[in-house]
């Protein structure tokens, strides 16, 4: 393996973020954060759903053997018996669960709930056996192999929440635990000498859900080598990616054989092909061998709608992505951000930033209730219906019982997978605002925040207050202990028509701009930024509009019809249907883009009514304050047929 590493790409795996310590939710961000925390499923979930988090000791007595039934646990579509193997799925709701739960209350500062997060962790450090095991299973199933074994699985959940605590902690005692249990791992799988993604010939047109999962412990070997700096946790990564790559399963889509394809078309369980991308980024940069995520990038552009949502409902239909007919999960929108968030520490490239916040502002928040504690676990960009099933009849998720287009702070009637890594996503996007090396301090990602991080025994405060990304203006607040020289670097998205910076000398430098000075005190700066509505194209000749790092769209009146009550701050389960049908008869006027130059338009978008045979002028809004909108729309030239059933 000595060969396979080159000095940069191992630069470029360094930690370059914060600490979870070190940044601060502000301004709406921390409001938002708070109030999923104190009254909503981030700080309660296990209040919603006991069975689940409190009852089913996973990880302890309840660990799952040869002989265990599967779990009762609430899910309507399908519960029956099934092989011990398959009862993997709780893990994952409570480690995610408590990986957001942890972040959000340390970046809040609610003390409170950091120690109802540290209680639960430190329970599941108990459970932890002599040889270092850490898991879901009994000695006579661990480490074993078929179609839904959920042993890494378990593992990379439960180990991402752990190693956030200890980056709360630096306790050293907590770090030689996860060691000890990741090295067992890599004990029991050796290099070489085992095959941890082997289905052992089963029936393959069976989904592989539990061990495709497991490719993302690639997350906790790649903490572990930040932490220690030794090499054999990249190496492991190298082997579990290259092992996964020579299986053939319905998860595949990043394996040599699909990635090789012409064209590479998905096709898998969403989720796992935009979490798998991760484990793809990390072995092309430590071996240098990119041709599979280049393919991987380019396939990638067919599967993502205008708001950045990656297709999948929960599969991925080949065809790619309708902002009217394909869905997407919850859980592949946080997915995606994580991986996104990764490409952009190694390689701090713009797009990555780019990337982040548009699928963060718009689909992150846009498949959120916008006045409650609840999601979606399955939304689309055109959201014409929000009543369980989808607006369209869809074959390859034909089920008599689907329930997951509603709110909900908990969907266990599906699965309750979604609502976790909700709680995942906004720590996630924070930890990822900012990245530091050596004497370079670089703003990646906008939104209200405090960030402090030391160097060279100074103290620098940095803080950001904006109402980013409606607000047209940022102010940065730098304060430093001590007189210090430091280079500060202010990332220029890729739709700000214009920025400049007030209250120090600067200068621009391909995306960004750079301010080089020693600090002392305190030294306020103002971002000012242009920017302007534009129309943007979609495929089949469907346009939407978007205004900086929003896309807009026409709200749509609703009925509400609550589901279910759960007593609990007054959270609700909730459906929701459109009072008439007369978005459907919108379309762009002519010339719209000649318009968009020579108006203002400042009342509001034209759209022409083709059934009442005249423009309208609309108020469009964010996608984050819309329950049910439409985005996107035909020119008045060009005709398309929308389906609503």
């Amino acid at each position: 393996m000595a060969e396979r590493y080159y000095m940069e790409s191992l630069k470029k795996l360094e930690k370059v973020t914060p600490d979870v310590t070190e940044i601060t939710a502000a301004g709406w961000i921390r409001d938002r954060m708070c109030r999923d925390l104190g009254e909503g499923f981030t700080g309660n979930l296990d209040l919603l759903v006991p069975d689940l988090i409190v009852k089913d000791d996973i990880y302890g007595k309840n660990r799952r053997g040869e002989k265990t039934g599967t779990p009762k646990l609430g899910i309507l579509e399908e519960e029956s018996d099934m092989q011990p193997q398959h009862a993997w799925w709780n893990s994952e709701t409570q480690s995610n669960w408590l990986d957001g739960l942890l972040r959000t209350s340390i970046m809040v500062g609610d003390d409170e709930k950091v120690r109802k997060a540290v209680k639960f962790l430190e329970e599941r450090i108990a459970t932890q056996e002599e040889d270092g095991y850490i898991g879901i299973y009994k000695k006579e199933i661990r480490y074993s192999q078929g179609t839904e074994n959920g042993e890494l699985w378990a593992q990379a959940t439960l180990m991402r929440a752990l190693l956030a605590y200890y980056e709360y902690t630096k306790d050293d005692q907590i770090l030689e635990k996860i060691k000890k249990a990741l090295d067992l791992t890599m004990e029991r799988y050796p290099i070489g000498e085992s095959r941890p993604f082997s289905t052992e010939k089963e029936n393959l047109s069976t989904c592989c859900g539990g061990l495709s999962h497991g490719l993302t412990i690639t997350d906790a070997y790649l903490e572990l080598y930040r932490i220690t700096h030794e090499k054999k946790y990249l190496e492991y990564c190298v082997f579990l990616y290259e092992d996964f790559s020579e299986e053939k399963n319905l998860e595949s889509d990043l394996s040599a054989e699909d990635l090789n394809a012409v064209p590479v078309r998905f096709k898998a369980h969403g989720v796992h092909t935009y979490e798998h991308l991760r484990a793809l980024s990390i072995y092309s940069f430590v071996t240098g061998r990119y041709w599979f995520l280049g393919q991987y990038l380019k396939a990638l552009e067919l599967y993502l709608n205008p708001s950045g949502a990656p297709a999948g409902d929960e599969w991925i239909r080949p065809q790619g992505a309708d902002p009217t007919v394909t869905g997407y999960e919850y859980c592949s929108i946080h997915e995606l951000l994580h991986s996104y968030c990764l490409l952009l520490q190694i390689t701090g490239k713009r797009e990555w930033a780019d990337r982040t916040e548009w699928l963060f502002f718009n689909a992150g928040l846009g498949a959120r209730h916008p006045k409650e504690s609840a999601i979606a676990y399955l939304k689309s960009d055109n959201s014409y219906s929000m009543a369980s099933a989808f607006q369209v009849p869809q074959p390859h998720c034909n089920c008599q019982q689907q329930t997951r287009y509603k709110y909900s702070p908990v969907h266990q009637d599906v699965a309750v997978c979604c609502v976790p890594n909700a709680g995942r996503i906004m720590p996630y996007y924070l930890q990822n605002m900012w990245q530091k090396r050596g004497k370079i301090f670089t703003k990646t990602l906008y939104g209200p925040s405090i960030v402090r991080i030391e160097l060279e025994g100074c103290y620098v405060c940095i803080e950001e207050r904006s109402a980013y990304p409606e607000g047209a203006a940022i102010t940065i607040l730098v304060s430093v202990s001590k007189k210090v020289f430091f280079e500060l670097r202010f990332r220029k998205p890729a739709w700000w028509k214009s920025v400049t910076i007030e209250g120090t000398a600067y200068e621009e430098e391909e995306d960004f701009l750079i301010v080089r000075r020693e600090w002392e005190g305190k030294t306020e700066l103002k971002l000012r930024f242009g920017q302007e509505l534009l129309l943007r194209e979609w495929k089949e000749n469907e346009w939407y509009f978007s205004w900086g790092a929003i896309v807009l769209s026409l709200p749509i009146c609703g009925s509400r019809r609550i589901k279910k009550v759960y007593g609990l701050n007054g959270m609700e389960d909730s459906e929701y249907r459109p009072e008439n049908q007369d978005f459907l008869q919108y379309e762009l006027p002519e010339n719209m883009e000649e318009r968009l130059f020579k108006e203002m338009l400042t009342e509001g978008i034209p759209l022409w009514n083709k059934k009442e045979g005249r423009e309208e002028i609309h108020r469009f809004v964010p996608m984050g304050k819309t329950i049910l909108r439409r985005v996107t729309f035909p020119k008045k030239d060009l005709k398309r047929e929308i389906l609503l059933s």
